[in-house]
């Protein structure tokens, strides 16, 4: 397994490689340093292959001055250097290496919205893993967690996370807090507000919880087997964006660990929203993993390969 981590032009991502460090280390993984070496866009005037042999050599430059910075003498960060359209790069390379992370940083400005698109990229098209790292979580030293927070939904997708956020949380002697939302019944309120109706919806929220709490009791069990034994439950009420959100806060969390896609843990939510609410959102590094796919199944960017050193003539790619 990789962590490779998107450098732009403008560097500011840097203060995500601390994190992509740590989590590649628990996970037993290593750290590359990636950038995307953009070609011209359709219509405008190709780039003299010399300037672009140029711009391919200073990227590998760069990321080999910042490897060296970061790198310690157990851990050795790799570099690569793609060429083309950022995001059909980044895409491309997550299809083809469905083991990997692609680690982002939410930085302000032009960066941050290009690793915006790129994350969201993935997300939507269920594609890869993702660790998108905040500006405000960004670091230059190395990087510790004392709670590290894991949302389920009730699903074998989002259950899927559980050995990761497990391996980060032993690996760093953390609290492992694991949170199960159960949906505020008044989110599907359509208007009408009688006695019964809120006697109903106090029972379903009552018989939400007891379900909630029978469900993180299996997977406190569950836990036993990867040995993290410090580990607090939580049932969050009301919509689970927010709610989740609010409770890391609250709860001093310093990284989240969910499945990019599981049943949802609101049913009026599509499946991916929350995903997306959150890697939008959130405040501290959120590590996203995509699900395991059953063998056989392919996705429609699997196949693109980038090939060569040199742009493709009068066209982007």
């Amino acid at each position: 397994m990789r962590l490779l981590v998107c450098i732009d032009d403008d560097q500011k991502s840097v203060g995500a490689i601390s994190h992509a460090q740590t989590i590649a280390e628990a996970l037993g993984g290593e750290v590359v340093l990636l950038h995307v070496v953009e070609a011209p866009e359709k219509g405008a005037a190709p780039l003299d292959p010399v300037d672009w042999e140029i711009r391919r050599r200073l990227a590998g430059q760069l990321l080999g001055s910042l490897a060296r910075r970061y790198q310690t003498p157990d851990h050795e960060i790799r570099i690569k250097v793609l060429e083309g359209r950022a995001i059909d790069q980044i895409c491309g390379h997550a299809a083809r290496h469905p083991d990997d992370i692609t680690a982002f940083g939410r930085a302000e400005g032009a960066e941050g919205m290009n690793a915006w698109r790129a994350a969201r990229s993935l997300v939507d098209s269920d594609i890869g893993s993702i660790l998108m790292v905040p500006g405000e979580a960004f670091t230059t030293a190395p990087t510790r967690y004392s709670n590290v927070f894991v949302s389920l939904d009730g699903s074998s997708g989002a259950e899927s996370v559980i050995p990761n956020a497990a391996a980060i949380a032993t690996a760093q002697n953390a609290r492992l807090v694991v949170c199960h939302v159960v949906p505020d019944p008044r989110s599907i309120n359509i208007g009408l507000e009688d006695e019964e109706l809120e006697d109903l919806q106090v029972r379903l929220v009552q018989r939400a919880k007891k379900v909630g709490r029978e469900y993180l009791n299996r997977i406190k069990d569950m836990l036993k087997g990867y040995g993290s034994t410090a580990t607090t439950m939580m049932i969050i009420e009301g919509d689970a964006r927010h709610s989740l959100l609010n409770a890391i806060r609250e709860e001093g969390g310093d990284l989240l660990v969910m499945a990019s896609h599981g049943q949802g843990m609101n049913p009026g939510l599509p499946s991916g929203h929350v995903a997306s609410f959150i890697l939008d959102n959130a405040d501290i590094p959120v590590l996203m993993v995509r699900p395991r796919r059953r063998p056989g199944d392919a996705h429609v960017s699997s196949d693109p390969v980038s090939r060569g050193t040199r742009p493709p003539s009068n066209a982007a790619t």
